[in-house]
């Protein structure tokens, strides 16, 4: 069976639905104040870019300075994985304004070997302070479901 291939316009819609969908779960479940692609006024210290997140929680009992987040899905070989290590950079450089979290879904994370070496890397970057969990869209649920809302840690 052959794969299936993107178009552009199809990858950017199921970037945006897997944020939005992120979205509605941290407003619904936990109560969070969220923003989706939040502009964060910083600027990214590999390329000079603005930082634009895919969301940011709201400074709330659980999160006091916030938590920002982003969400990256990829089902087949590509290169949204291989910009995620400029996220962790930026992060450890302190250019967010608050923890970073990352939502990683997709077939290729879970399958393809280069996308579970990429998904367990990621997870050894976490520290708690800077980057504060990298999970997929059941530990998300499985997450909101048991805090609610209070603190918790995502590793």
């Amino acid at each position: 069976m052959p794969r299936k291939t993107y178009s552009f316009t199809e990858k950017v819609n199921r970037g945006h639905a897997m944020e939005h969908m992120v979205a509605c779960m941290f407003r619904t479940i936990c109560d969070f104040t969220v923003t989706e692609q939040y502009r964060t006024g910083t600027h990214s210290t590999i390329d000079d870019a603005k930082i634009v997140v895919d969301g940011y929680i709201h400074p709330c009992e659980a999160w006091p300075r916030g938590l920002c987040y982003e969400c990256k899905g990829q089902d087949v070989a590509g290169s949204a994985h291989k910009r995620l290590v400029y996220h962790i950079e930026d992060a450890k450089q302190g250019v967010y304004p608050a923890p970073l979290l990352f939502i990683i879904d997709g077939a290729f994370f879970a399958k393809d070997k280069a996308g579970q070496k990429t998904f367990e890397w990621m997870k050894k970057q976490v520290d708690g302070e800077t980057i504060v969990g990298v999970i997929n869209t059941s530990e998300l649920i499985t997450w909101c479901q048991r805090h609610k809302g209070r603190p918790g840690c995502f590793a």
